[in-house]
């Protein structure tokens, strides 16, 4: 653990308004998965190493213009 925070250390000046540590860049890797490549989430949870599939869906994120976009298109009347 402590070789992964020296590897971390020199890029905290590149973000100095984000906390940067191993548990965030992994938050953050399994986010992106979720939300911008849209990886199933059985795959990201099996490469995440989540036993239940709720502590994966925990990191997908709710695109309410996305959402909304799709109640225009199916439900036109609301």
């Amino acid at each position: 653990v402590d070789s992964i925070h020296a590897m971390i250390a020199p890029l905290r000046g590149l973000f100095p308004d984000r906390k940067l540590n191993p548990q965030t860049i992994r938050m953050s890797v399994i986010c992106n998965w979720l939300n911008e490549k849209n990886i199933s989430l059985e795959k990201v949870q099996e490469l995440a190493g989540h036993k239940w599939p709720g502590t994966t869906e925990k990191y997908i994120k709710v695109n309410s213009s996305h959402q909304r976009e799709m109640i225009n298109r199916y439900f036109p009347s609301l």
